[in-house]
C-alpha cells in the first residue's frame, strides 16, 4: 500500500470529541512524525499483547491513510479534502462514533484500497458496513453491499433455512429503521422483501421463521402496533386454499417450540400468532367443509385413486365413516353427511375391486374390531374375508363348515362409475354397492337337522 500510494499523509480517528479550530490548524502544521506512528499501529493492526490471549483486543479508533484515496473512493472525504475546511490542510480526520462503527470502517478501508467487499461475519457487521458507506457517500459500495445482503445472507429472501431464519428478522430491524428515518429507497425494497418471506407463506414460514428466537426479539423489539401489522399480515394470508396446509404448520410449529421453550421463556409473542392463524385456519375449514371434500387437490386425490392404495385404504375409510360420519354435527347437516357418503361408497369400490391384493399385503389387518365389522357390513361379507392369513381372526374353529361360504365380492359398474361429489339427494339412493347373492343347496338351519339326526341315529343303533 505504501509503495503504491507513498506515505500515509492523514490519520483518520473515530471519536465525539470536536477538535477547535485553532488546534486543528497547529496539528496541520506540525511535522508528520505523529503520523508516522500513528501508521506504525495501523500497520500492526493495533495487537495487544499476545502473551495474554484472554484479554479483549480494543477497537481500533486511528488509521493511517492516503489523502489521494479518500479523496477518490469518498465524496464525503472528497468535499472535505477539496474544498476550504480546515481538515483540508489538516493532519488528523474526526469521523463520528455514533454512526461509524470500527470494525466497519476497518471493512471500507479494505474497499477503498482493493476494490473488493470484504464479506463480514454477522448481520450487525454488514449493516454497520452499509451506514458507514452510506455516510460517507459511496453509493457504490452501498449497492455492492445490497447485492450481498440479497445473495448471501438472505438467500434472495426466498429461502427458509436455518441461517435465513436468523438473518432475516435481525436484518427486518435494519432496514425498516433506515427506510422510516432516511428515506433509503434501498432498504424501504428490502423491507417488503423480507415481510413477504416473513409472512406472505404461512404454510412454509409457520414452522421456519415463527419459531425462532430471533424472530421472537425481533416481535419484542418493534412497536406494538408494527408487531400486530406482521401477525396480522400472516393472518391474512391464511385460505381455503392453504387452511389445512396452515394448521398443520401450526402444528409443527407448536411442537417446536414445546421443545425449545418449554417454559415459555421467550416464546410468547410467537404462540401468541400461532393460535390466532390456529383459530382462522380452523373456522376457514368448518366454513368450506364442502369445499375442501368436492374441490380440494389433496383430498380428492385421496378418494379419487390417485393417492388411495391397498396399504392406506383402510385408514381412509375408518377416517369418513368413523371418525367424521359420527360426529353429532354431520347428523344435522345433510350436504355434509351426501359428501362424506360418496367418499365411503367410493372407498369401498376400491376394497371391492381389489379385496385380493388388500388382503395379500394386510391392508386391513391394523384396523379395531368394531372397524373391521362394520367394514364387513358396509360390503355384507364376513370380517375374515377381509383380513390375512396372519391375521388372528382369520383362524377357523372345528364348527367352521357349519358357516356359509361367503359370496364373492363384485360390483356393478353401473352405479360404481356415475358416482358424483356434487350433493344431489335424488342420486344418494343408486349410490351403493351391489353384491351378488349366492345360493345354497342347504340352509344352516337343514345342516344342523341333519347333524342331529345324524347323531341320533347313531346313538340309537
Amino acid at each position: 500500500m505504501e509503495l503504491e500510494h507513498g506515505e500515509c499523509n492523514v490519520i483518520v480517528t473515530l471519536g465525539s470529541q470536536k477538535v477547535p479550530a485553532k488546534r486543528r490548524l497547529s496539528q496541520s502544521k506540525s511535522p508528520l512524525n505523529k503520523i508516522a506512528k500513528l501508521k506504525t499501529r495501523f500497520e500492526t493492526g493495533n495487537h495487544i499483547n499476545e502473551a495474554d490471549p484472554n484479554e479483549i483486543e480494543p477497537a481500533q479508533t486511528q488509521w493511517a491513510c492516503h489523502t489521494r484515496v479518500l479523496h477518490d473512493q469518498s465524496p464525503y472525504f472528497a468535499a472535505l479534502f477539496g474544498q476550504n475546511f480546515i481538515e483540508s490542510r489538516a493532519s488528523v480526520v474526526f469521523l463520528p462514533s455514533s454512526i461509524i462503527e470500527s470494525n466497519a470502517f476497518n471493512s471500507i478501508l479494505e474497499y477503498m484500497y482493493t476494490h473488493q467487499i470484504p464479506k463480514p461475519d454477522t448481520v450487525k457487521d454488514i449493516c454497520d458496513m452499509y451506514s458507514a458507506a452510506d455516510y460517507l457517500g459511496m453509493d457504490t459500495l452501498c449497492t455492492g453491499i445490497e447485492q450481498l445482503i440479497y445473495t448471501s445472507m438472505a438467500h434472495k429472501f426466498t429461502c427458509y433455512c436455518s441461517t435465513c431464519v436468523i438473518n432475516i428478522p435481525d436484518l427486518f430491524l435494519f432496514c425498516r429503521t433506515r427506510s422510516i428515518q432516511m428515506q433509503d429507497e434501498r432498504m424501504i425494497a428490502m423491507t417488503q422483501r423480507i415481510m413477504t418471506v416473513i409472512a406472505n407463506d404461512p404454510e412454509k414460514s409457520l414452522s421456519t421463521y415463527w419459531t425462532g428466537r430471533h424472530m421472537a426479539k425481533l416481535l419484542i423489539q418493534l412497536p406494538q402496533d408494527v408487531s400486530q401489522a406482521l401477525s396480522h399480515k400472516i393472518l391474512h394470508r391464511v385460505n381455503k386454499s392453504n387452511a389445512i396446509e396452515s394448521l398443520y404448520a401450526c402444528f409443527s410449529a407448536s411442537n417446536i417450540l414445546s421443545t425449545n421453550d418449554p417454559l415459555l421463556s421467550w416464546s410468547k409473542p410467537l404462540h401468541a400468532t400461532l393460535t390466532s392463524v390456529q383459530a382462522k385456519a380452523t373456522r376457514t375449514i368448518a366454513s368450506h367443509f364442502d369445499f375442501f371434500c368436492c374441490q380440494y387437490p389433496a383430498l380428492l386425490s385421496c378418494i379419487d385413486e390417485d393417492q388411495m392404495d391397498c396399504g392406506n385404504v383402510g385408514i381412509l375409510y375408518q377416517g369418513i365413516a368413523c371418525d367424521l360420519m359420527s360426529r353429532h354435527a354431520v347428523e344435522y347437516n345433510d350436504q355434509v353427511k351426501h359428501i362424506l357418503n360418496v367418499a365411503k361408497v367410493m372407498i369401498l369400490c376400491y376394497i371391492t375391486r381389489r379385496i385380493g391384493d388388500i388382503r395379500h399385503i394386510g391392508g386391513l389387518d391394523k384396523l379395531d374390531k368394531s372397524v373391521l365389522k362394520l367394514l364387513a357390513d358396509d360390503l355384507d361379507v364376513r370380517p375374515k374375508l377381509l383380513i390375512s392369513s396372519n391375521h388372528p381372526l382369520s383362524h377357523r374353529g372345528i364348527f367352521s363348515f357349519l358357516i356359509p361360504s361367503a359370496p364373492t365380492l363384485n360390483t356393478t359398474s353401473t352405479y360404481t362409475k356415475a358416482l358424483s361429489r356434487h350433493s344431489s339427494r335424488s342420486a344418494t339412493t343408486s349410490r351403493h354397492i351391489t353384491l351378488p347373492s349366492t345360493t345354497h343347496h342347504k340352509s344352516f338351519t337343514q345342516r344342523l337337522i341333519q347333524l342331529f339326526k345324524m347323531f341320533d341315529s347313531n346313538l340309537f343303533a
